[in-house]
């Protein structure tokens, strides 16, 4: 049944999981103090988002020797990464808003800044991080906050390096609903937010994801690695959306390659902020910024799945993401590609 849905569907008021219920809402959901079986993939980072490098000389003596020798080597950071079969435990169910308002120091502030912040009302502290969700197990809140921040500023750090790079990050407008409490029914719809918590998050899936798929190619039986392919977007239809960009909105986009495309715009980005009106949440400036995202995704070619033996290696490349390799491992609840990389 699984195999057939092959992802839960995400309705404006319900949700239709893949896998049965009482699996995805209780034996595989990371519920607060209970034991999880899980595949894990660990690895060390510096305070930059950089990677530790643990590898000794006798190890890099014999991956030189093994690259000399014609055999087929991958980068020195995979043997600083574990892969195996765990019971986790999780201390708080946090969501993106609680773990936002940590992040921001609205709730249990740094030592930094702890002499500057008001206390709180427990009603409002009940509002930015909920009793449902605080620590479970003997944690303390102040240790999960100082956990949820040193995460941050390590995967803002890693952000950095993606981007410096070669990674496009190109986000299509999300709407969020507020439904109605009476009848179900959505009275009210807006943009998503993408905040720091949702990029904390997405860092390091992006590179867990990496390091199975590098996993995958070295390991699994030959040519039989599921990957996430990107290709590059159709050439004649982005010096379409380039022209169009210039001729209609006055900026400049240079769509050579996923690197120097996000420079464009990130540089269209500062324009538009520096003209926007500040008493505005929702400028011209803004929109043109948003409108210009939606036509590049235009002549970009959606993603797929595909079988590393069935293609020649320099065509296993993700376009956005500007990394040889890519996969899906992260979500096996609602997807069905992670299963069978699971299984792999």
């Amino acid at each position: 049944e699984a195999a057939h849905r092959a992802t839960t569907v995400y309705l404006v008021d319900r949700t239709i999981p893949m896998l049965p219920r009482p699996l995805c809402e209780i034996a595989c959901s990371l519920n607060e103090n209970v034991d999880r079986l899980a595949f894990s993939c660990v690895w060390i980072m510096n305070l930059d988002g950089t990677l530790m490098d643990t590898i000794n000389n006798k190890q890099r003596q014999q991956q030189s020797k093994e690259s000399k020798g014609g055999k087929k080597t991958f980068r020195d950071e995979d043997c600083n990464v574990w892969y195996g079969k765990t019971v986790i435990r999780s201390c708080a169910r946090l969501d993106y808003d609680t773990a936002q308002n940590i992040i921001d120091e609205k709730v249990i502030p740094s030592a930094v800044t702890s002499g500057s912040n008001r206390p709180l009302t427990e009603q409002k502290f009940e509002e930015l991080w909920p009793k449902a969700r605080r620590p479970t197990g003997g944690h303390t809140l102040q240790e999960v906050a100082s956990d949820v921040r040193l995460l941050h500023k390590v995967a803002m750090g890693r952000r950095k390096l993606r981007f410096d790079n070669g990674a496009l990050a190109l986000h299509g407008m999300k709407l969020a609903f507020r439904l109605n409490e009476t009848t179900g029914i959505p009275d009210l719809c807006g943009t998503y937010p993408i905040r720091d918590s949702n990029r904390l998050v997405e860092e390091y899936m992006l590179l867990a994801n990496y390091w199975v798929a590098q996993r995958l190619i070295t390991h699994a039986p030959k040519g039989m690695a599921l990957l996430r392919h990107h290709a590059p977007p159709v050439e004649r239809g982005m010096d379409v959306i380039v022209n169009a960009v210039r001729e209609s909105l006055g900026y400049e986009l240079n769509a050579s390659s996923s690197k120097m495309l996000h420079r464009s715009l990130v540089e269209i980005g500062k324009q538009t902020s520096s003209t926007s009106s500040s008493s505005t949440n929702c400028s011209a400036e803004t929109l043109e910024l948003q409108c210009i995202n939606e036509m590049i995704m235009t002549p970009m070619c959606p993603a797929d799945y595909i079988m590393s033996g069935d293609f020649p290696e320099e065509e296993w490349r993700h376009f956005a993401l500007n990394i040889p390799y890519y996969t899906h491992f992260t979500s096996p609840i609602r997807r069905y590609a992670d299963v069978m990389v699971h299984r792999l």
